[in-house]
C-alpha cells in the first residue's frame, strides 16, 4: 500500500455520511487506542475492538494510541451506539462507535473499523455474543 487511492482489498472504513442519530462531541484527550475522554469529562470506550494496553507496554500500544489521537484528539467527533446494546459499561464509560472527519475532509471514518484495518486492534465481542469460550478445552 503506497497510499495512492483505495486498494481493492478489504472494506474501507470511510463513509460518505454519518449514520443517523450520530451525536456530536469534542474530545479532550485520547487515553489509548480504544479509550478517550470528552470535554464533558465522560470516557468513551470504542465498541467492538480491543487495542494493546499502554500501561502494560504491549506491542503497538503507542501506535494504536497515535492512530486514534491523530483522528480524534482535541477534535470534533461523532458517536453512535449499538442499537440494542448497553450505552455504558460498568465503569460508566460510553460504549460507542466513534466517527471522525477523514484526513482529506472527504467523508467520515469509523475509527473503530479504521484501527482494525490498520492492524492495530483486534475485533472484540462482548461475552454474551461470544460462543467461542466453550471451545477453549
Amino acid at each position: 500500500g503506497d497510499g495512492a487511492g483505495q486498494s481493492g482489498s478489504g472494506v474501507s472504513p470511510v463513509y460518505d455520511s454519518l449514520p443517523p442519530g450520530a451525536e456530536t462531541h469534542k474530545v479532550r484527550n485520547v487515553y489509548d487506542g480504544d479509550t478517550l475522554t470528552l470535554v464533558d469529562q465522560r470516557r468513551v470506550r470504542f465498541l467492538g475492538i480491543d487495542t494493546p494496553e499502554i500501561k502494560e507496554k504491549q506491542p503497538f500500544a503507542q501506535e494504536a494510541k497515535k492512530y486514534t489521537a491523530d483522528l480524534c484528539n482535541k477534535k470534533q467527533i461523532y458517536l453512535t451506539y449499538e442499537p440494542n446494546g448497553d450505552k455504558e459499561d460498568h465503569y460508566g464509560r460510553l460504549l460507542a462507535f466513534v466517527w471522525a472527519r477523514a484526513d482529506d475532509g472527504q467523508g467520515y471514518i469509523c475509527v473503530n473499523e479504521g484501527i482494525v484495518a490498520e492492524g492495530l486492534a483486534r475485533v472484540y465481542l462482548p461475552r454474551k455474543d461470544s460462543k467461542l469460550h466453550n471451545l477453549d478445552k
